[in-house]
């Protein structure tokens, strides 16, 4: 269904085409790439010629990301539960919610054997309205989210009672991990997300990514699903 969210996005991405706009990677500015699919005729996915970022053109400003990211973009992340749900999610833990989509167990799992502590402290970029954050703090780190949208972030403070921000300046540094499930996919520029994260950790603390796999294994083994990945929404 085309939605005006999709309709601006298709006209604004065929301007830029006409005008030969939006083709230099987003994360090294290197302006050579090769075409790995395409879509409408109109946008493509390309593959860096010198970081090898996929990345999807027209590119789009990071200021037009922000302002899609703020007030338009929805998923089954983003819906805010209802008291009801709400309860029931937190009384199992988020296990099993959505077919296991809350549930932080494993990523928890993950950075316990990679040696992070009770009492390291975490931060959850890109918390949305805070699921993962919460099941960070019940699992003993000191965890705080940011949230790029202030209404799942003020959700986030008000009914799981967590430290969610929607100001980067409000983080506190320094941080022993810097955690983001399927974040960097969304982002105008993953070497300005990469930056930030470095410049948040402590000397020698993890980054710790979760992000939708771009592999050419998975396109062999899933053409069709790899190629409605990417888009609007993973740029």
């Amino acid at each position: 269904m085309l939605t005006v969210p999709k309709l601006k996005y298709f006209l604004g991405s065929a301007g830029r085409a006409l005008l030969g706009q939006g083709l230099a990677c987003p994360s090294c500015g290197c302006e050579e790439s090769e075409q790995a699919d395409r879509k409408m005729g109109v946008t493509a996915l390309r593959r860096c010629d010198f970081c090898r970022l996929l990345f999807r053109t027209p590119t789009t400003s990071a200021d037009t990301s922000d302002a899609f990211y703020r007030s338009e973009y929805e998923s089954v992340t983003t819906r805010l539960p209802d008291p009801a749900e709400l309860r029931e999610m937190t009384q199992c833990g988020f296990a099993g919610v959505h077919g296991g989509f809350y549930d932080a167990s494993r990523y928890i799992a993950a950075m316990r054997s990679l040696g992070v502590k009770n009492g390291d402290r975490v931060l959850d970029f890109g918390a949305s309205w805070g699921y993962n954050t919460w099941q960070l703090q019940r699992a003993g780190f000191r965890a705080q989210g940011y949230e790029i949208n202030g209404l799942r972030g003020e959700f986030g403070r008000r009914c799981l009672e967590i430290p969610v921000v929607c100001d980067r300046a409000e983080i506190c540094r320094p941080v022993d991990v810097f955690f983001s499930v399927n974040v960097i996919e969304h982002v105008p520029s993953v070497r300005e997300m990469l930056d930030f994260a470095l410049g948040a950790l402590r000397p020698g603390g993890l980054i710790f990514l979760v992000t939708c796999n771009g592999s050419e294994a998975c396109r062999l083994a899933d053409p069709e699903r790899w190629h409605r990945w990417w888009g609007q929404v993973h740029p």
